[in-house]
């Protein structure tokens, strides 16, 4: 009796987890498979709040002068999202951004899209991209990200999805999971630290392409999950532990001139050697160098081996 109570209680706050704080016109329990899987979705509408504002800023950071999205174009807006299912819909509350460094990521009624769920998730996703399929080479993209689930190498869950934004008509985008503590779980690791090339002293607003990357050369890496970081002495010890190693093999790689960051491995086992080794051939073979660049690699820090696995991010494949 007391293993069919643990199991009903499973069960049910499962479903609680799908339909926390968020409106759907099912009973999601009976759907819990489909709502996991992402190609149960039929389409996302998404109905930004403050419509006028959002296409007056879309339109100035087509217009700007600058070569690359003007940092100040990239403001959150509240919105509405609906989100179809064969099975009925559900909606939630969101913030959304322009995302993206260029401006093939602007048309004037779409761009790529940073999106945050405020209430509830999307298929166990909390945060996720709505990428303009040409930034990333469209199929290449869900190719390669399947392929690295194949090889148990962490990567972002990628769909082709249908989308309406502002009541303008359906339009294909690329929806992609974001680096973070879901993507991590999800892909059956701890949550722990994950770093990233650090961009925020690299760009600079100009008209000019070279001028861009002036600062690329002393920039280093810095922590995505800060939240997490603070959350008790333990993390802040772990953090620091993976961030000292982190900085020092980019202190290493910049002062050596490498434009690709290589993990210095003569201190790890058989089994981190290959999971770094299955990474960088993938990486080759589908001529993803733009993922290999410093200020684009990202990393998971495994504190059960003291190691770091590529996380994989932006091949351009």
């Amino acid at each position: 009796m007391k293993i069919i109570y643990q199991v009903f209680a499973i069960i049910f706050f499962t479903s609680l987890n799908f339909n926390a704080n968020s409106q759907c016109n099912f009973t999601t329990i009976n759907y819990l498979q489909e709502l996991k899987d992402l190609n149960s979705i039929s389409s996302l509408d998404i109905e930004i709040i403050k419509s006028k504002k959002w296409s007056t800023n879309l339109l100035k950071a087509i217009l700007d002068k600058t070569a690359n999205i003007n940092q100040k174009r990239k403001k959150k807006f509240n919105a509405n999202i609906r989100v179809t299912y064969p099975f009925g819909f559900c909606e939630h509350k969101a913030k959304v951004r322009i995302h993206g460094d260029w401006k093939d990521h602007l048309t004037k009624d779409y761009a790529s899209l940073d999106v945050k769920l405020l209430d509830g998730n999307i298929g166990n996703i909390v945060k996720f991209k709505l990428l303009l399929p040409a930034t990333r080479h469209s199929d290449a993209e869900i190719m390669i990200t399947s392929l690295f689930h194949e090889v148990d190498i962490i990567a972002p869950k990628t769909i082709y999805l249908d989308v309406n934004l502002n009541n303008n008509p359906l339009k294909t985008f690329l929806f992609q999971e974001k680096i973070a503590k879901e993507l991590i779980e999800s892909n059956n690791r701890k949550e722990g630290p994950i770093f990233e090339g650090d961009e925020s002293i690299m760009w600079t607003e100009s008209s000019s392409f070279n001028e861009i990357f002036q600062n690329e050369k002393i920039s280093l890496s810095r922590q995505l999950n800060k939240k997490w970081k603070n959350s008790n002495s333990s993390t802040q010890y772990i953090s620091a532990k993976a961030n000292q190693s982190i900085q020092k093999s980019y202190l290493i790689a910049r002062s050596s001139g490498l434009k690709s960051f290589q993990p210095f491995l003569t201190t790890y086992n058989t089994k981190q050697k290959q999971i770094w080794q299955k990474y960088y051939l993938i990486m080759l073979a589908s001529n993803s160098i733009h993922g290999l660049s410093l200020h684009n690699n990202k990393f998971y820090w495994d504190s059960f081996s003291d190691s770091f696995q590529p996380v994989y991010y932006d091949g351009n494949a």
